[in-house]
């Protein structure tokens, strides 16, 4: 279950801000995440309940951004979302893609008093 270690990382991105913000608790962290990461959200949220017991984190909001999977195709140069990780290009049905995003995991915003 790598969304422990992961929950575990947001919380010490996030205390860490606290410090050195002087804040006192936090209400709502906001992270994107790329659907290759292949994070599961529900046990992500989970997760980060259990470890924000007894924190300046307890009862936050973890509010989370899907990054889609898109692609540029190196033959057509054509851009396109990846739906059914059917890496082959729609437009010229090649396969030498590069990935341009959909690997993310990033805390990009906190909410804290």
């Amino acid at each position: 279950m790598h969304e422990l270690t992961i929950a575990q990382s947001i919380l010490n991105i996030i205390n860490e801000e606290l410090l050195v913000n002087n804040l006192s608790k936090v209400i709502k962290i906001s992270i994107r995440i790329g659907r290759l990461t292949a994070i599961e959200p529900e046990s992500l949220k989970f997760c980060f309940e259990i470890i924000t017991k007894n924190t300046k984190a307890e009862g936050s909001v973890l509010e989370i951004d899907y990054v889609p999977i898109r692609c540029k195709c190196s033959n057509c140069q054509i851009v396109f979302t990846v739906d059914e990780l059917d890496f082959i290009c729609p437009k010229c049905m090649g396969s030498n893609l590069k990935i341009i995003s959909g690997n993310e995991l990033q805390v990009v915003g906190l909410e804290a008093e």
